[in-house]
């Protein structure tokens, strides 16, 4: 499988809003550093299930292909899988081991990327708070524009704590 590029209609999840948008899709992240060098500006989107206009841009890299899991750690519960994929194959690949979210939208059709994004919660946001508080790390892909010390910005918050306040990533024992 190879990277596909063409331009089609891209509408909200709501369908309230709507564009125009050349459309990158990778089938793997690997293909990312060269995407990121080439194109000036561009959106990233997962699912395309945000009722606003977050994923709505002329260019646009979908993650749809970014769905599989990469590590999981059954002692532990931590799983590691790229920002395409949903979470209904995370519950159907960790419910049969005994685990569950802990933090469940209204959609279990969103992808991880957009569910860290809006920092999605669910009924028991009033106890156990947004999904930033249960994001150990995350992994960011820069351009090579972006003058940092790597390609890939390892952050969990206990290397890099000012990113995760930056990001609203909070987790209850560190912060």
């Amino acid at each position: 499988m190879r990277t596909t590029s063409k331009t089609k209609l891209l509408y909200n999840w709501g369908g309230s809003s709507a564009l125009e948008s050349h459309v990158i899709t990778p089938p793997f992240q690997n293909s990312l550093s060269k995407i990121l060098d080439t194109e000036v500006s561009l959106t990233i989107r997962g699912q395309g299930l945000n009722y606003g206009d977050a994923a709505l841009y002329h260019k646009t890299l979908s993650t749809h292909f970014w769905d599989k899991i990469i590590h999981f750690d059954k002692d532990l519960g931590l799983i590691k899988c790229p920002s395409g994929i949903t979470l209904d194959k995370i519950l159907r690949f960790i419910v049969p081991k005994g685990y569950f979210l802990p933090v469940t939208p209204g959609s279990k059709n969103i992808s991880l990327g957009g569910a860290i994004a809006a920092d999605v919660h669910g009924k028991n946001h009033h106890h156990d708070g947004s999904l930033s508080s249960f994001i150990t790390s995350l992994t960011i892909q820069t351009s090579a524009k972006v003058k940092t010390s790597a390609r890939l910005l390892e952050n969990s918050f206990l290397t890099n704590k000012v990113f995760f306040r930056t990001m609203s990533i909070k987790n209850r024992e560190i912060f």
